[in-house]
């Protein structure tokens, strides 16, 4: 009786743990046993100790995951780990399935991207006549960045908006240049490519996204960002100063970002959206070959493409309001590398590029001090 009085109480035991910890503890404090996943750790561990990195990482080869874990901490103030489960604003890693959801709409004859945007905007300005859905995409608009500074700006970053107001937001902003003759990235283009999945589709964006693309693959801890909503795991946006300290990012609204960045999502999620891109789980493959067909500036809709070091690389980044992310992509090779960062400093692109190193047995950069 004693026995099964003690094999009870343990059972109690670790059924409290998990129920606490959400199961997350097992999977984050697993050691990594593959020669890469190890190098790859010590090279985050520096960085963590330096500062200079807190987040999630996956790597991932030929559908096999290597390395897939959580470092630093997610919220500083309740001492809540960074777990691969955590939830990071992606910024414009969003832009990517945005332009995903325009081109599964063309492929269903719902739309064509040659269209002018002014067939999909009430009171159109001249201006925008001559600018395109592709052009969007694409960032060959001529329409300017929400970045440049405005004397607004920040009351704007910081109110609830509607969608509805985004757009009459953006449609005062008149191209620099003749749409399709120069590049020059611009997230207020991907608002009103938000503002046409909507008015297609006669659902949310949110909605479309996840009926279309994050439910069909699981993607279960992804979806829009709402200041105001509880959103289990999601991580604390931190900001980094010059002398290494760290802070709270300041108050924002991500209301007005919406299709160009307002996202969050995990690395699992990410790894599943990555996978389904060697696939024609969403579009056909002639529509995947005309979002990885790189133009000006080596860009794509929604990803960057070019060679490096003679392998074929697509990679989309962001950083926005305490995040810095990057999602890397080696086709060829089936190779996947994933970082999501909640320190606005930390540089998610170098960290991709590193860690690729790695993966392909070359030598990362070493982590300095500041």
């Amino acid at each position: 009786m004693r026995n099964l009085k003690t094999m009870f109480l343990r059972f109690a035991v670790l059924v409290l743990v998990f129920a606490v910890t959400g199961g997350h503890c097992f999977a984050q404090k697993r050691i990594p046993d593959h020669p890469i996943a190890i190098k790859a750790d010590k090279y985050l561990d520096a960085l963590v100790q330096q500062g200079r990195f807190s987040g999630s990482v996956l790597l991932a080869r030929d559908g096999k995951v290597l390395l897939r874990r959580g470092y630093g901490m997610a919220n500083l103030e309740y001492g809540i780990s960074n777990t691969p489960q955590t939830k990071f604003l992606l910024a414009s890693l969003t832009k990517q399935f945005t332009a995903m959801a325009i081109m599964m709409l063309q492929e269903r004859g719902q739309l064509d991207i040659d269209d002018s945007v002014c067939e999909y905007i009430p009171q159109c300005p001249a201006p925008l006549q001559p600018v395109t859905l592709r052009h969007l995409l694409n960032h060959t608009s001529g329409i300017t960045e929400f970045g440049k500074p405005q004397p607004e700006n920040d009351c704007f970053r910081r109110t609830p908006m509607t969608v509805a107001a985004a757009v009459e937001r953006a449609k005062q902003f008149v191209p620099d240049f003749k749409p399709g003759e120069k590049f020059a990235y611009s997230s207020v283009a991907f608002v009103l490519l938000g503002h046409v999945i909507e008015k297609v589709s006669g659902k949310s964006y949110e909605d479309y996204l996840k009926e279309n693309i994050f439910g069909p693959l699981n993607m279960t801890n992804t979806g829009l960002h709402h200041q105001k909503q509880i959103i289990k795991h999601r991580a604390a946006g931190y900001a980094r100063a010059k002398d290494g300290s760290i802070s709270n990012f300041d108050y924002f609204n991500p209301d007005y970002i919406f299709a160009a960045g307002g996202l969050y999502s995990t690395v699992e999620d990410l790894y599943l959206w990555d996978q389904a891109l060697y696939t024609e789980k969403l579009v056909k493959e002639k529509t995947l070959n005309q979002i990885f067909t790189p133009g000006l500036e080596n860009f794509g809709y929604g990803w960057e493409i070019f060679q490096q070091k003679n392998r074929r690389l697509v990679r989309s980044g962001g950083r926005s309001f305490g995040f810095s992310n990057s999602l890397v992509r080696y086709p060829t090779e089936k190779v996947t590398v994933i970082v999501l960062s909640n320190i606005d400093t930390a540089g998610a692109a170098k960290i991709a590029d590193d860690l690729s190193a790695i993966v392909f047995g070359e030598r990362p950069d070493t982590p300095d001090k500041d």
